[in-house]
């Protein structure tokens, strides 16, 4: 049976497959990219890092996996702000991630709202909230231990 792949020091671009104990269940995939990997692009409703097309907001985290944006934790606040927000809710596995830096990429036009209590958990860390396209430039040239939240779109 296939073992679950850990991925430490990243010198490669791969794919994790999680499997259940005892049987071949796929439980979950990740997908691992490396920090500074030059082939990041982003356009409206996608981003591509690593050679990989997503047509979904992702979240980049501290050794490189790329997951799914978790907005459901947010989406109740879709009626106040007309759009999801990106909230605290969504923010708070940074604390156990403990990156050196937070990047926020807030859309092609910059248009994802912030709550204020996803604010406030940012001002734990450095952090940078800026349009995804400027994000992306960011995200290419760092060295530091990073997590992402990519928006694709507005």
């Amino acid at each position: 049976m296939p073992h679950p792949v850990i991925a430490d020091n990243l010198f490669y671009k791969t794919t994790i497959i999680i499997y259940h104990n005892d049987s071949l269940q796929v439980l979950g995939i990740l997908r691992v990219i490396l920090p500074g990997d030059d082939g990041m692009k982003t356009g409206f409703g996608w981003v591509e890092i690593g050679g990989i097309h997503y047509d979904h907001d992702i979240v980049v985290h501290v050794g490189g996996a790329v997951t799914k944006r978790h907005k459901k934790l947010s989406k109740i606040q879709k009626k106040q702000y007309g759009h999801t927000p990106l909230s605290g809710a969504e923010l708070v596995f940074l604390q156990d991630e403990h990156p050196e830096v937070v990047y926020v990429g807030t859309g092609q036009y910059g248009d994802l709202p912030l709550t204020p209590d996803a604010l406030i958990l940012l001002e734990q860390f450095s952090s940078y909230v800026k349009p995804t396209p400027d994000i992306l430039g960011l995200v290419q040239k760092e060295k530091r231990r990073f997590t992402a939240v990519i928006h694709v779109t507005c």
